[in-house]
C-alpha cells in the first residue's frame, strides 16, 4: 500500500462513498456529491458499503442538524439509508487494515475498499486518507485512490438526463 496510490478506472466503476459526500448531496440540490448520489441511483456505478459504513451513515444523517440540514425527518432518513443500502453492494470485512490513514474514523472506508475490491474512495475531504506516518503524509499522497465527487462525474461515462436532475430538486 505504500508508494503514490493512483486511479487506473476502467469499465464499472466500484466506489465507496464518504459519508460527507452522501451529506453533502442531500444538503444541495445541486452540485457534484448530488449528481454522485444520482448517478448511484441510475446504476452508473456500484457503490460499495459495510455494516460499519452503513451504521455511520445513518448516525450521522439522524442528527438533529444534519436532519434540519436535508429537510429529511427520521423516517424519511431511514428510507434513504434503507434505499441507499439496496442499491449497494455490501462488502464483509475479512482483513484490517488499521491504522493506515490519520483520521481513524475513516478506516472503516478503506477496509471496505479494500474488502471490497473497490477502484476508489469518493471523499470531500482527501486529507483524511493521508498516510498514518506523517513522514509519508508531507508528500500528500493518499493511501488509496481518492476521488471528489467532481473527479468522480469526469471519470464516469454516465451523465444525468433532464428527469433526474428535476426528480432531485426539492419540492
Amino acid at each position: 500500500m505504500r508508494g503514490r496510490a493512483r486511479c487506473h478506472i476502467v469499465g464499472d466503476m466500484r466506489l465507496v462513498l464518504d459519508t460527507d459526500v452522501v451529506v453533502t448531496g442531500l444538503r444541495s440540490a445541486n452540485g457534484a456529491s448530488r449528481l454522485v448520489l444520482a448517478g448511484m441511483a441510475e446504476g452508473a456505478f456500484t457503490a460499495l458499503v459495510t455494516f460499519a459504513t452503513v451504521i455511520e451513515l445513518e448516525d450521522v444523517l439522524l442528527r438533529p442538524e444534519t436532519m434540519a440540514a436535508t429537510g429529511f425527518g427520521p423516517e424519511d432518513t431511514v428510507a434513504f439509508v434503507d434505499a441507499y443500502v439496496a442499491l449497494a453492494e455490501r462488502v464483509v470485512v475479512r482483513h484490517r487494515y488499521r491504522p493506515t490513514i490519520q483520521d481513524p474514523g475513516d478506516e472503516m472506508f478503506v477496509e471496505a475498499l479494500l474488502n471490497g475490491g473497490g477502484d476508489a474512495i469518493v471523499s470531500c475531504n482527501r486529507r483524511d486518507y493521508l498516510p498514518a506516518d506523517h513522514r509519508l503524509a508531507s508528500r500528500g499522497e493518499t493511501v488509496v485512490p481518492v476521488l471528489s465527487p467532481g473527479e468522480t462525474l469526469r471519470r464516469l461515462t454516465w451523465r444525468p438526463a433532464a428527469t433526474t436532475l428535476s426528480g432531485f430538486r426539492r419540492p
